[in-house]
């Protein structure tokens, strides 16, 4: 679970902390352009926040190829390699130490508590709120009636409110204080048609939308920040849809938001505390204002320029990156030989890679030949170096051995394999099935010490079915899925698999079927003999 966690942290830092930084930039742009268009009308600035609200809950999209050297060399290695051992210490009984949270994989589960928190804390005061409005009166005055068109909506009026509000992503109900008899008939109409303008407009979708970006970016000063105005220009654009855009009828309709203001000063009830019934004020006073200003001097023109501009900014901060070494250079880096075991010594194999396949034999009772010529373990190199002679770098060595062979037996053969620089294999079952990997250079070590150990997985198999991956025991027919798993959550990981001499060969293939059959993109083998 520590793993896990851990490695899903490890995701989240790199593609999360890369849109914080992104959309942290898209934002400053986005309060600049408010103040570019404080002249413009509510609506419009309610388009442009947004813009960026939806930057804020859409991922990065676009692909850039950008190298970053704690990565590279994890994509230098080839798909499959094998090596002697790396990763970090078995400790006794050669399993792996138990882990602990990494800095990332605390920051990752304190981020999901913090948002989930959040979550609940908004859904519990909607419920909250729902219970108190629970016994509210319906208003059932013809006046009131006349003013709504939509027959399937309702006023309600309610004691324990100290505002007029809506309750739900698709309300249906408008909900009224107890003062709605002491205000004056334009002030009630005002009143219900600003709510109508809230239910048209979709603004309780609006708000989910604003509740997640919240949730997501509860760190973040300027979300919230945007979320604030948003709510402003919300408000204010419902109040233009309300009053219109005659200067008398703006006024008049400021003459009503004050008389509201006045009644909750005298009545606040359902505003909290005094902090809460501050911000209301402060909230219908910027409503007053913009009223008061009259006319809109931002022409559409100018307006739609600026929020085309502003989305396609967006794009090129919508980017998340792919490292420089592509498939391509995982393909020369580790060929795709169609090495067949079954071609006779000598053989092309793969038809255009002209490859040619030497075939390394060793018996149950660690007899040893090359292109089934017998040969000893001491003259082994000698006479391999004759068999390969003017071959170059085209050699791919077949190793097919009998399951009971002990892997420290292979492992000799590994490692003078690699002193001649035959470094591409063919791994031969008894079955006839092979599988291809390749053994690392001799200066591997330097370059795995460049990679995070955060990606190494350790797979320890003691032979007989024995196996202990990242700690835990399981069974070779689990293998494939704990895999999986730990793929999707690290697709940079390395699986690096300690082998015992004593393990059989038939072990070691099986595990290495096995990883492949999951695929595993690069997996080591433990040489202790390297």
């Amino acid at each position: 679970m520590i793993d896990l966690v851990n490695n899903a942290g490890s995701v989240w830092a790199e593609y999360f902390g890369l849109a914080v930084v992104q959309n942290t930039v898209f934002l400053a742009l986005v309060f600049v352009v408010l103040y570019l268009l404080k002249n413009a009308s509510a609506s419009t600035k309610v388009v442009v926040g947004s813009i960026g609200l939806a930057k804020l809950l859409l991922p990065p999209f676009l692909p850039a190829r950008v190298a970053f050297s704690s990565y590279e060399a994890v994509h230098a290695l080839p798909h499959t390699i094998t090596s002697p051992l790396l990763g970090r210490p078995l400790g006794p009984d050669h399993e792996t130490v138990a882990a602990g949270f990494e800095m990332l994989g605390f920051a990752f589960a304190l981020w999901v508590l913090c948002g989930v928190l959040y979550l609940l804390t908004m859904a519990l005061s909607t419920a909250r709120l729902a219970w108190k409005l629970r016994n509210a009166v319906e208003v059932t005055d013809d006046a009131t009636r006349a003013i709504i068109r939509d027959r399937r909506v309702r006023v309600y009026r309610s004691e324990r409110i100290g505002m007029p509000l809506c309750l739900g992503i698709f309300p249906r109900k408008i909900f009224v204080p107890g003062t709605w008899d002491q205000w004056t008939g334009r002030c009630r109409r005002t009143v219900v048609q600003h709510e109508l303008a809230h239910i048209q407009r979709r603004d309780g979708v609006f708000l989910v939308f604003q509740t997640l970006t919240l949730a997501v970016y509860f760190f973040h000063p300027l979300v919230w920040l945007l979320n604030r105005r948003l709510n402003e220009y919300r408000e204010m654009a419902c109040d233009d849809a309300s009053a219109g855009f005659r200067p008398a009828s703006r006024i008049e309709y400021s003459r009503c938001l004050v008389e509201i203001a006045e009644s909750v000063m005298h009545n606040p009830v359902g505003c909290g505390p005094a902090s809460a019934l501050l911000g209301r004020k402060h909230e219908l006073l910027s409503r007053v204002t913009y009223q008061m200003k009259g006319e809109i001097t931002m022409s559409r023109r100018k307006t739609g320029i600026v929020l085309s501009a502003l989305a396609l900014i967006a794009l090129p901060l919508s980017w998340y990156y792919i490292d420089a070494t592509t498939s391509d250079s995982s393909v020369n880096a580790s060929p795709a030989y169609a090495a067949s075991p079954k071609a006779a010594p000598g053989e092309k194999a793969g038809g255009s890679s002209h490859m040619q396949i030497v075939k390394v034999s060793i018996g149950g009772k660690s007899e040893l030949a090359i292109n089934d010529a017998a040969t000893s373990y001491e003259s082994f190199r000698k006479n391999m170096e004759k068999t390969v002679a003017g071959m170059e770098d085209k050699v791919v060595v077949a190793l097919a051995c009998d399951d009971g062979v002990p892997m420290g037996t292979v492992f000799k053969i590994h490692a003078q394999l690699r002193e001649m620089g035959l470094m591409k294999m063919s791994y031969v079952t008894s079955e006839g099935k092979d599988l291809t990997l390749m053994l690392p250079p001799l200066d591997y070590k330097k370059t795995l010490s460049e990679v995070p150990e955060k990606h190494i997985s350790t797979l320890a198999v003691k032979g007989g079915g024995v196996l202990v991956l990242q700690g835990k025991k399981l069974k070779t027919a689990r293998l494939g899925d704990e895999i999986k798993k730990m793929l999707a959550m690290d697709d940079k990981m390395i699986l690096s698999v300690k082998i015992s001499e004593k393990a059989t060969y038939g072990d070691f293939m099986t595990v290495l079927d096995v990883a492949k059959s999951a695929d595993c993109p690069r997996i080591l083998i433990n040489d202790p003999t390297g």
